[in-house]
């Protein structure tokens, strides 16, 4: 059965339906890209797990669930299926970790300071999006709130900084800057 037939016997017509699903893979991707732009940027353990994963939501999720804790990785499959790490990290999961570390023990990073750049980052992107798209600064600081769970105050901080700043404000910062260190002191040059 092709897309179209599945998509017209759901009541929906197959182009809404694609454009959905094509929605979802571009905010995926895209995660996936940020994710291979920080890779240098993490802690070594952390760059072995991705090798070992090459899977951005499930180095996430070792990371979430077993972030700042030294993680036991068996040398087989455990039979038992509520096994924490089966349970939590999903087999397929759990056999690319065993394939890597199986019988020895890896500590996970939690990565707390590269995952709250993430965020901000994200938090400064939505924002832009939203605004751009006529949802109002207060509305679009509200919803970002609830999303991450900060107050209504702490996301405008995070806006605030000069990260939030389009490109050309920050070149213009710095240009600023190094204007104000070039600039004559009035004391050498008396009129």
């Amino acid at each position: 059965m092709c897309a179209s037939e599945s998509a017209a016997r759901a009541g929906r017509p197959a182009r809404a339906r694609d454009r959905g699903a094509w929605g979802h893979a571009l905010r995926l991707s895209e995660e996936e890209r940020r994710w291979l732009e920080i890779l240098d940027q993490l802690p070594e353990n952390a760059r072995q797990l991705w090798e070992a994963l090459k899977d951005v939501p499930e180095l996430w999720r070792v990371l979430h669930c077993y972030g700042g804790r030294s993680l036991r990785i068996p040398r087989t499959v455990p039979g038992d299926r509520s096994h924490p790490l089966r349970r939590r990290l999903g087999l397929r999961c759990l056999r690319k970790l065993m394939a890597a570390f199986g019988g020895t023990s890896i500590y996970v990073p939690r990565c707390n300071a590269l995952l709250g750049r993430l965020r901000q980052r994200e938090i400064i992107e939505t924002f832009s999006r939203n605004t751009s798209h006529g949802t109002s600064s207060t509305a679009a600081v509200a919803a970002l709130a609830q999303r991450h769970g900060m107050s209504d105050r702490r996301i405008w901080q995070i806006l605030k900084k000069e990260a939030s700043a389009p490109s050309t404000a920050r070149v213009l910062y710095r240009l600023g800057d190094s204007a104000a260190l070039s600039a004559p002191d009035d004391t050498d040059n008396p009129l």
